[in-house]
């Protein structure tokens, strides 16, 4: 099995960086560089990380007043130890005062250089990037596309736009980059007129998020064609991809599915699976991570589940300290099957904290806890949940769209509902309805943006 490309990137940034700055270089552990160990990664991230500390003590408004209150200045910080224990960053701090974070004179930038997140899941944040900021951002989109593909591939992107240094901009010249044909398709045409444009360029990867491809699977008429274009791998990202529309995909595509994890605050590119389908690779280059217990803050252990907190190591216009996600998963302790010894890896599946819904027995859902029971049937194309309270019960409603010969598939996914632990054992104890199936028609649930799915909750 082919060892996860982003490891031999990042041991390259660890070479280059040891010869750029000979205060990192120093010691007999820099004097044989043809083997990069872990250790030498997580002095790599020291190194940055310190840099990145005094910069932004020196250039940040927010993080100047942080420092000040808490008493200690960059100097204070000689391990991880004295790290962690400087206060987390709030999404809601960036959000509600994005200008005391930012670096550098706005008068400089123009509007391309402002990234903005969906708010989907709270207020919308906007990060400020410098070139150099967006240079570091197509590195490892680059070097997160040469996990999937090589030199000379084409590879069709189906994002939501293209204008200057939005994801699809930015990915594009990642692929480039790295030699590869970037082909862009717009999200608003038809499944018959996005596989024509498959048929036309014939890609060897397709990157997009899971919902929309699997829409333009199910819309696609004969789909059994599918197998007989060529694309090798589908590389998706935005959303959580359930066990039953991973089987589903690479069947009727007869491709390799692949997962991607990103957050807009973060660079956008933030970790790749491999060819392992074994967790995330992230870029641990430009980002340190630390899984914390979201109650009360404390560092958990490898393979312990918690909140994911990211530094920016690198980042000129807006770097973040301990910014804390609200996205819940693990890190994998173990080295990763494909034989990338030295780095470390996010768990799958990422869940967003913000999307936790509790119903019945204060048991938790959310926007994906269903997928696994209802994309297993053939003629789903998507769903939503609609929660509401009747007489001390919950009620859930499904309204799923399917396919025209998805008429009668109402009784199928009670039947598999009903095998779900949580459902089972709420109904039992009265505390949850299960009553309310809506079929509606295919496209009806259609969204015309990178927006989540998320849980209605009308109690």
């Amino acid at each position: 099995m082919e060892t996860c490309y982003v490891e031999t990137w990042l041991h390259n940034k660890v070479r280059q960086t040891a010869m750029d700055y000979p205060e990192f270089g120093r010691g007999d552990r820099f004097k044989d560089l043809s083997h990069i160990s872990r250790s030498h990664i997580e002095a790599f991230q020291f190194f940055r990380l310190k840099r990145v500390l005094d910069y932004a003590f020196q250039k940040s408004k927010y993080y100047k007043e942080m420092f000040c209150k808490i008493g200690i200045t960059p100097d204070d910080i000689r391990s991880m130890d004295d790290f962690v224990k400087l206060p987390f960053t709030e999404p809601d701090n960036l959000a509600n005062i994005p200008h005391k974070f930012v670096c550098v004179s706005l008068k400089e930038f123009a509007q391309e250089y402002l990234l903005d997140t969906s708010g989907t899941e709270g207020k919308p944040k906007r990060v400020v990037c410098t070139q150099q900021d967006i240079d570091q951002m197509i590195g490892f989109m680059s070097a997160g596309m040469r996990t999937v593909s090589k030199s000379n591939d084409t590879i069709m992107l189906i994002l939501p736009d293209g204008r200057p240094n939005s994801q699809a901009d930015l990915l594009s010249k990642g692929i480039l980059k790295m030699g590869g044909i970037p082909v862009t398709c717009d999200i608003s045409v038809s499944p018959d007129e996005c596989i024509q444009v498959v048929e036309k360029h014939r890609p060897k990867v397709i990157f997009t998020s899971p919902s929309r491809i699997h829409r333009i699977t199910m819309g696609y008429k004969p789909r059994s064609r599918l197998s007989e274009l060529g694309v090798q791998t589908l590389f998706l990202t935005s959303e959580h991809i359930s066990s039953s529309m991973r089987k589903k995909l690479k069947e009727i595509w007869n491709c390799e599915v692949h997962g991607h994890y990103g957050m807009t605050e973060m660079g956008l590119g933030v970790s790749v699976e491999c060819h392992a389908h074994d967790g995330y690779h992230f870029n641990e280059a430009d980002l340190l991570l630390e899984v914390i217990d979201p109650n009360t803050g404390k560092l958990m252990e490898d393979d312990s589940e918690g909140e994911l907190v990211f530094t920016t190591l690198i980042r000129e216009g807006t770097p973040l300290i301990r910014y804390k996600t609200h996205d819940i998963s693990r890190v994998i302790g173990q080295p990763c099957p494909c034989g990338a010894a030295t780095l470390k890896r996010i768990g799958s599946p990422v869940r967003k904290m913000r999307s936790f819904v509790t119903i019945g027995n204060n048991d938790t859902v959310y926007p994906s806890f269903f997928d696994d029971e209802i994309y297993s049937i053939p003629e789903v194309v998507d769903y939503q949940v609609v929660i509401s309270s009747k007489e001390n019960t919950d009620c859930i409603k499904f309204v799923v769209e399917t396919t025209e010969e998805g008429l009668g598939v109402e009784k199928e996914i009670k039947e598999r509902l009903l095998k779900n632990p949580v459902i089972v054992s709420n109904i039992d104890c009265g505390m949850l309805s299960l009553d309310e199936f809506e079929l509606v028609s295919m496209g009806t649930l259609r969204s015309k943006s990178r927006a989540k799915k998320l849980i209605t909750d009308n109690r």
